[in-house]
């Protein structure tokens, strides 16, 4: 069996080899389409792998910060958003008028409301309701935090974005995983409000472009040469035959 194991990865190497050469990013510019191809197939959950490609593109951006941190600009987009349980009761308003709960809500809360449901053991009994929305005190700890560059404080923030800006466009993180980039990062070139630069329900667009899968094999092939996850992903790749044997 070991044997046959063997014949299989020497297999694997040389037709991989023979596609696509030795794994390599030449400059910034690949890597950028790189780091586009592999989230787009994040994002469309490209055989059930968007686990594995978020991790690949996490550790692209570590790679880049390290790299070409005096050629991008990285910025901070702040979410400070609070998700709260409330009971859904008899809502009125000010006259004792009853009230929806959409409508309760929205007074509320005003133009800081982000979203609100009924959380799963709710559903049916409808005694209660989650509210997701904006808090300013949690954007002042934020945005203080990253001032001084206390990324420890800023992984709580589930809901901001970490942006890196080029001439290519732009790519963003989640802050959450900031710490993966908190040694390349270094001060902030800026501090926005996610909400006010993207809008409260906005989406990254990745479906502009589409990618076939030998592209997507190709990037993975290529990010494989800084990325742990990406050797792994391109071997299971490989060996679970989604890679066609043919030219």
């Amino acid at each position: 069996m070991k044997i046959l194991e063997y014949l299989s990865e020497i297999k694997y190497f040389l037709t991989m080899l023979r596609r696509y050469g030795l794994p390599r990013i030449k400059n910034m510019e690949e890597l950028w389409k790189i780091i586009r191809i592999i989230n787009w197939a994040m994002h469309t959950d490209w055989h059930g792998y968007d686990y594995l490609f978020k991790n690949i593109k996490d550790e692209l951006i570590a790679y880049m910060l390290k790299k070409y941190r005096d050629k991008i600009r990285v910025g901070y987009l702040v979410g400070a958003t609070l998700t709260i349980e409330l009971s859904e009761g008899p809502l009125v308003d000010d006259n004792g008028k009853l009230m929806s709960t959409s409508d309760y809500v929205k007074k509320k809360f005003g133009g800081r409301l982000i979203s609100w449901w009924y959380p799963y053991y709710c559903e049916y009994s409808l005694d209660c309701f989650m509210v997701r929305y904006w808090s300013y005190d949690l954007y002042l700890q934020y945005y203080d935090a990253a001032k001084e560059c206390d990324y420890e404080d800023l992984k709580f923030d589930y809901y901001g974005l970490i942006e890196i800006s080029s001439k290519y466009g732009k790519i963003h993180g989640i802050v959450p995983r900031i710490m993966m980039w908190a040694d390349y990062i270094g001060r902030f070139d800026y501090i926005m409000c996610r909400w006010r630069v993207y809008g409260w329900h906005s989406k990254e667009k990745c479906k502009e472009k589409t990618y076939s899968e030998k592209e997507i094999i190709e990037a993975t092939y290529k990010a494989s040469k800084v990325s742990e996850t990406a050797k792994r992903l391109i071997h299971k790749l490989y060996i679970g035959k989604k890679i066609d044997d043919g030219d």
